[in-house]
């Protein structure tokens, strides 16, 4: 892990960045004259310049893939009482409309990462729903709402 004091943060490295594995070996550490670190685990030895680390990660955009309604997939075009729920595909739409009986649903979103989706999480909220962001578990890219409310929400 890499400390960013001012930041009061670590960044965590793993095996998908580049180093030997996820674990290391007590006492397998070494640093040369030049600065270089040098750690060794069970799959070999990991090597670099502490002040060459750069986080190379960049924000990720977020794409609405998938609207169900008990279950069902809804299409662009579908009606939701005498609404069509959304008439692009759903990633394009800037607007879904449900009729009030159709109160419990599911989203399903991503980021399109398939480098290393296991570091990807999600937070939402759903306004008059939640008053804070709530985290999904590693992993999950679809979330479920039951009892919704009758009310205009903000996507």
């Amino acid at each position: 892990s890499k400390l960013i004091p001012d930041k009061n943060k670590f960044i965590t490295y793993y095996a998908f960045d580049g180093l030997q594995g996820n674990e290391f070996s007590m006492g397998a550490a070494f640093k040369a004259n030049d600065g270089e670190m040098f750690f060794g685990g069970i799959n070999g030895v990991s090597s670099f310049y502490p002040y060459e680390i750069r986080d190379l990660r960049m924000p990720l955009s977020l794409y609405l893939t998938g609207l169900y309604i008990l279950d069902k997939p809804v299409v662009s075009g579908q009606k939701s009482g005498k609404h069509i729920v959304f008439n692009k595909f759903i990633s394009d739409a800037d607007t879904i409309r449900l009729n009030y009986k159709d109160n419990m649903f599911a989203l399903e979103f991503s980021t399109f990462e398939f480098g290393t989706p296991e570091r990807v999480y999600y937070r939402y909220m759903l306004e008059g729903l939640n008053s804070q962001w709530v985290n999904t578990a590693q992993g999950i890219n679809r979330i479920s709402f039951t009892n919704i409310k009758q009310a205009n929400s903000k996507r």
